[in-house]
């Protein structure tokens, strides 16, 4: 789970159970590269319902709520989701972020600074390039 979360004054409202719900979405991502859930633009999505979600946190029935923390049309912006449709799972995008706005980040206007410049990864590059390689070996194409 990103220090930042707990360090950066930013994220001070965000509640600790969508931080920790960030850290687990964040974690999912590992099973959509292994699974190649890419949309037509390259970018990594994971589905997780809200009972996935109530499962693995305890039977939280706030689950709606903090997922909605992290949403970027009610939260902080580190989810984005896209309906599909009736009877077909919601697509979440879980979002990484770099700073290039500061004095806008440190009134806490994420939003804001998103659209101002805030550059959003898909994931984080370290993780990436891990499971990039991993995939690569598994499948032969590199030693």
């Amino acid at each position: 789970m990103p220090k930042v979360l707990y360090t950066d004054p930013i994220f001070k409202n965000l509640s600790s159970d969508a931080k920790v719900l960030y850290g687990i979405l964040l974690d999912r991502m590992e099973l959509s590269i292994k699974n190649s859930w890419v949309d037509e633009n390259n970018r990594v999505f994971i589905y997780f319902t809200i009972e996935n979600i109530m499962e693995i946190m305890g039977g939280n029935k706030k689950s709606v709520k903090v997922l909605s923390e992290l949403d970027t049309e009610k939260g902080i912006g580190l989810i984005e989701k896209q309906r599909q449709g009736q009877g077909k799972p919601t697509k979440i995008y879980v979002k990484n972020f770099i700073v290039d706005n500061l004095s806008e980040m440190s009134k806490g206007n994420f939003k804001k600074c998103r659209k101002d410049k805030v550059i959003i990864l898909i994931l984080i590059i370290q993780k990436l390039v891990i499971l990039i390689k991993s995939y690569l070996q598994e499948k032969k194409i590199i030693d």
